[in-house]
This record gives structure tokens, C-alpha cells and sequence, in this order.
């Protein structure tokens, strides 16, 4: 069986982190990037920032500027690695986090201790070639307070951002035609696969809530690789659904595993969701290739009304008056 880009990417990780070379390497990678990004500035790796510790890396500018980040690489190292956040007096705190993929503990376990969290990175961003345009976008995003992303995003995600959002794309095309800019050539529909169509269909829906193009291109990045999973679970005639706080963190459940995660991990999770159940779009796709519709076959409430007869003895109840 031939492993998919994404399973050769967490292989390689585990591999690496075996070798205890994790840090080093991402150290490396993370400071090369930096370089890219602000040239004069200096990146450090191992800085004792703080008394009694070391922070893992720091972006120093020759402004007096500090960029601290953190690599969260081991659920039981969480609490030491956020202690040396929070200690440092650094202008800005980065945590840089071990991907889901590789170890979804990690990441439970750092909003789990911190709610109100430092901003992140994803592993994934920083080692994966692919990525290196967002995690650059990311990064300057992160550090530079005043650059033009972290303004437009401000104004394309508030209650104006629609209206907002077409005068820029009407300035920006103005803008092309004086530098003779071409516009790329449109992706034909017949060039995409299925699970590509599906992607692109559920990012619609969402753009139908009003919700701007800027704040769903790390969803439409990420459902490249979850929507197959969601045809799995649908295959299997389950209801399927899309959970997401458009800043990173999504998942694709069967409906009783998204009832356990909204209601008993209710508790650790202080953000806001969207969702959407993606059994209609599958079954949109999968019918326009010739595939039978997935009929759902095993509801949350009929599975549990089946379950609860063999754990609670039938009792008559008299019939309402």
C-alpha cells in the first residue's frame, strides 16, 4: 500500500523525534525562514531569556525587539514550556506546536492548561516545503503588528468585510492591469478530483454565511487532506460533520463522536464553532461521478434509543391523560 504525502510527513516526524533531533531541526528551519523574512534581524536558538531557563529561539531586531518562540513537542512538558512563555518579557510569544497528526494529545493538552492562548504555528507549516508560503504569511502576520495582511484581515473579518472585500479585489485588479499582470489561468472542473470538488463546494457554503475568503484559506488548505475521511464516515452511513473555529483547529467527525466532542469536551473549549453537516455535498459528488447516494443508515438518536432498551428494563408507563 502506497503511504500518502501526509503519512510520510508524520513518519518522518516520529523518526526525527526518536532521534531526539526534533528540536535542533526545527530550530534550523525556523531561523532560516525568519532570515528570509527580515534579514537584518538575528535569530537565536537555546537563549537563556529568563532566570533558571532557556527559550527555545529568539528573533532579536535591532530595534531592541524581541520574538520569542516555544516548541511544544511533549503533552507532559506542556506546563514547563508555556512557564517559560509566560515568564519571558519578549514584545511577542510564539508557541510552536507538534501537529494532530502526529500526536493529538499535544495540542489538547496546550489549550487544556492555557484557554486564552499565545498565538501558534503549526509543525507542519514551518518543515513541510508546500507550506512555506502560508507558514512565511503566518509569521509576518505574527510578528509585524502594523504590516498590511494583519490589517486587511482585521477589516475583511468585521461586519463590513463583504463590501470591504469587493473594493479591494476592484483596486487590486486595477492595480494588475497597470503592472500587465495575468491573471492565472482558471482551474477546468475537469482537472479536479472529487474530494477537491467537495472541498471547494463546502467552502461555499461557508462564504454563504458571509464569512471572507481570507478567514477560510487555512480550512480550504486543510480539507485537502481531512475530506477523505469524511466520505469514509459517510461510506459507512454515518452523518458526517465539519467543526471548525477559522483559526486552525477543525475536525470532521461521525455524529456521535462530534455529540462527545460539543458536549462532554464542552468543558476545555471556550471557542466558538461553526458547523456543517457534509453528508448532502458527498452525496452531491459522489452522484455526479456515478456513485450511488450514501443512505444514512445509524442516527446518534435511533443507535442510542436501541442501546438504552438493553441497559434499562422496559417499565409500562401509563399513557398521558
Amino acid at each position: 500500500m502506497v503511504k500518502s504525502k501526509s503519512d510520510l510527513y508524520v513518519d518522518s516526524i516520529k523518526n526525527i523525534k526518536r532521534k531526539n533531533e526534533l528540536h535542533p531541526q526545527v530550530e534550523a528551519r525556523l531561523s532560516s525562514l525568519l532570515t528570509k523574512i527580515y534579514p537584518e534581524d538575528c535569530p537565536v536558538s537555546e537563549v537563556s531569556g529568563i532566570p533558571g531557563g532557556r527559550n527555545d529561539l529568539i528573533l532579536f531586531s535591532f530595534t531592541g525587539r524581541r520574538i520569542v518562540f516555544e516548541l511544544f513537542f511533549s503533552p507532559s512538558q506542556v506546563s514547563q514550556d508555556l512557564r517559560l512563555l509566560e515568564l519571558s518579557n519578549a514584545d511577542i510569544k510564539i508557541a510552536i506546536l507538534l501537529d494532530d497528526e502526529v500526536n493529538p494529545k499535544l495540542s489538547t493538552e496546550y489549550f487544556r492548561k492555557k484557554p486564552d492562548h499565545f498565538p501558534y504555528i503549526w509543525l507542519k507549516w514551518l518543515m513541510e516545503p508546500d507550506w512555506e508560503s502560508i507558514c512565511l504569511q503566518r509569521l509576518r502576520e505574527l510578528i509585524d503588528e502594523q504590516s498590511v495582511i494583519v490589517q486587511m484581515r482585521s477589516l475583511l473579518s468585521s461586519p463590513a468585510g463583504e463590501s470591504i472585500e469587493k473594493h479591494f479585489k476592484g483596486q487590486i485588479r486595477q492595480i494588475k492591469e497597470k503592472l500587465g499582470t495575468q491573471e492565472k489561468t482558471s482551474v477546468k472542473i475537469n482537472n479536479l478530483s472529487g474530494y477537491q470538488i467537495a472541498s471547494l463546494l463546502v467552502i461555499k457554503e461557508f462564504r454563504k454565511m458571509g464569512i471572507p475568503i481570507e478567514r477560510l484559506r487555512s480550512l480550504h488548505a486543510w480539507l485537502q487532506d481531512a475530506i477523505p475521511y469524511g466520505f469514509q464516515v459517510a461510506a459507512c452511513g454515518f452523518q458526517v460533520f465539519l467543526m471548525t473555529d477559522l483559526n486552525g483547529r477543525h475536525a470532521i467527525w461521525s455524529d456521535g463522536d462530534f455529540a462527545d466532542d460539543l458536549i462532554l469536551g464542552a468543558e476545555n473549549n471556550r471557542s466558538a464553532n461553526v458547523v456543517i453537516c457534509l453528508n448532502p455535498i458527498i452525496n452531491q459528488v459522489s452522484e455526479a461521478l456515478g456513485f450511488e447516494k450514501k443512505e444514512i443508515y445509524w442516527h446518534f438518536f435511533s443507535c442510542y434509543e436501541e442501546n438504552i432498551e438493553k441497559i434499562i428494563p422496559k417499565v409500562k408507563v401509563p399513557p398521558p391523560r
